[in-house]
């Protein structure tokens, strides 16, 4: 459905870079952008190392792409001890618990996968702190058991009874619910079959959390004992290296650096206020709930949608993101919202994993963040006006020459405006800008059977969200059983259901009109709110 360099996951550039300019106000130097960046990169190439800081406990420094993250999620609610952009991707499950023995005897599988998985992968147990990344690689039972009580959970509905999977009770409605995780942490639903994997996002991307559901559910179905997977000793040789060392960056030249900091300064100086949403009137207070509105289309809508999309030259993200852009501008004028720039004006990342060199682009290493952020800047126009630039913007950027050596600068630029923001107060006001993120076809990550006959396990539906406690809002796309899914996730402290409601049919109705599809739009469903209990509940 899209091109293999596609935007993946999204990480919000503009949450951090807010309505007026950060060089002019914060008064940050011109200079800071890149004149230190030659030996933050040499610092970085000579210590990003993990070393044995403790018996059994390994460290490094977080590279430039996770600690700018982590500054992002931190930043943003660090009163609140909320972090913003927890990633949540889960599976919804088909099987029959007989075939393993029950229920109980399912989720005690469940838990030895994810032990097994820890063993083969030990960055699924590593967390930050400050501004490293640890990870512990003792198989002791002591270590173990405290690694589970903070990273394996069953999550029983509010009812306690058993409840139809077309409900959207389970994952679905506990979202937005949870209390933070400091490292990945597995949520099985009995009732609905769920299985959800949450991790801060500058611990790693998703499609590493798509990997790690594909590598569990693997081993659950197999009928093999793993008894010796769980007991197998952790080795530093199975932790992921930074991103520069993964994809062996070459060092940028002085003429390369100076290139990222003017590109840098004409975006934050040329580039905000951008396009946005009408925010609510007070903002003051603690963070709401997060919310999202989703749409699968029916697998006769999917296709349309993805024909017209080659009829016009160009993939789904391409017309479901510019169809996101037409009708924030639409929307904005509806609500008379004062539209300071003509141009839409946001962040999103691509996939960087297939740029890693073996073994660390192969699903051995999971657990990592290996995605690049770009800008993106569009002029207003119609659909195809935009669908045009959109499209170029997503086919030419990884054809930059200078893209390797630049990244290093770009995120070290990045790094010290987000520290300078972080510090600033008062705080600048917010944007409310969209966010862009696809995720593509996902069976090269998930399979939609797992094992064979009567014991096997069926994927019949495949979730991806984040929780926000920023303004920021995001436009995901992503198929999965040939079926297309569009799903928009905001934080109801910041926006008025009802209103982001009406922003979503827009969204595709535009799609639609764009596409020159004569349907009339399908209803969109909002998922209710309501709490959920036993969210952390320790597993049995």
């Amino acid at each position: 459905m899209t091109s293999a360099r596609l935007c993946r996951t999204r990480c919000s550039v503009t949450g951090l870079i807010r309505r007026t300019n950060p060089v002019r106000r914060l008064g940050i130097a011109k200079e800071a952008a890149g004149t230190s960046l030659c030996r933050t990169a040499h610092t970085l190439r000579s210590n990003g190392a993990w070393e044995e800081t403790a018996p059994n406990y390994w460290g490094r420094p977080l590279d430039p792409m996770e600690r700018w993250v982590r500054t992002n999620a931190v930043a943003a609610a660090k009163t609140e001890g909320r972090e913003d952009y927890t990633i949540n991707i889960f599976v919804r499950t088909a099987f029959d618990p007989r075939e393993f023995g029950g229920m109980t005897e399912f989720v005690d599988r469940l838990k030895q996968a994810w032990v097994a998985l820890r063993a083969r992968q030990p960055m699924l147990a590593s967390y930050a702190v400050d501004d490293r990344r640890v990870c512990c690689l003792s198989n002791k039972k002591v270590h173990l058991e405290s690694w589970l009580r903070d990273s394996f959970f069953v999550v029983h509905d509010s009812t306690g009874d058993v409840v139809d999977d077309s409900s959207g009770d389970g994952a679905h409605t506990a979202y937005g619910h949870f209390a933070p995780t400091k490292h990945a942490a597995l949520y099985f639903f009995p009732e609905t079959k769920d299985i959800l994997i949450r991790c801060p996002h500058y611990l790693m991307d998703g499609i590493g959390h798509l990997m790690l559901l594909h590598h569990l559910l693997s081993d659950v179905s197999k009928r093999e004992p793993l008894e010796e997977s769980q007991e197998r000793q952790p080795s530093a040789d199975s932790l992921s290296p930074p991103l520069e060392r993964a994809v062996n960056l070459p060092v940028a030249t002085p003429s390369q650096r100076a290139g990222v900091k003017d590109f840098v300064d004409q975006f934050l100086a040329g580039s905000f206020p951008p396009m946005g949403l009408p925010m609510r009137s007070s903002l003051q207070g603690a963070p709401g709930t997060p919310r999202k509105t989703f749409r699968q289309f029916s697998l006769s809508d999917s296709a349309d949608l993805l024909a017209a999309s080659r009829r016009l030259g160009c993939t789904i993200t391409h017309a479901a993101h510019a169809a996101a852009m037409v009708a924030a501008y639409k929307h904005g004028q509806l609500w008379e919202l004062r539209q300071d720039h003509d141009q839409y004006c946001s962040g999103t990342t691509f996939d960087f994993r297939h740029r890693a060199t073996p073994p660390f682009n192969s699903n051995s290493h999971a657990c990592s963040l290996y995605i690049l952020p770009r800008f993106v800047v569009l002029r207003h126009g119609n659909f195809n006006q935009t669908l045009s630039q959109m499209r170029t913007f997503y086919r030419n950027e990884w054809k930059k020459p200078d893209l390797l050596p630049s990244v290093l600068p770009f995120l070290e630029s990045m790094n010290q405006v987000s520290d300078a923001m972080a510090a600033a107060d008062p705080a600048p006001p917010p944007t409310s800008n969209v966010n862009l993120s696809s995720f593509g076809r996902l069976e090269p990550h998930v399979q939609r059977q797992y094992g064979q006959g009567l014991s096997s396990i069926l994927v019949n539906e495949v979730s991806i969200q984040g929780e926000f406690v920023t303004p920021s809002v995001i436009i995901q796309v992503w198929s999965f059983n040939d079926r297309l899914t569009m799903q928009m996730e905001w934080n109801d402290k910041y926006y008025d259901n009802s209103d982001m409601d009406e922003y979503f049919r827009l969204v595709v109705k535009e799609l639609r009109t764009g596409l020159q599809l004569e349907r009339a739009p399908p209803k969109v469903f909002d998922l209710p709110v309501s709490p959920v209990s036993s969210l952390l509940n320790a597993a049995a």
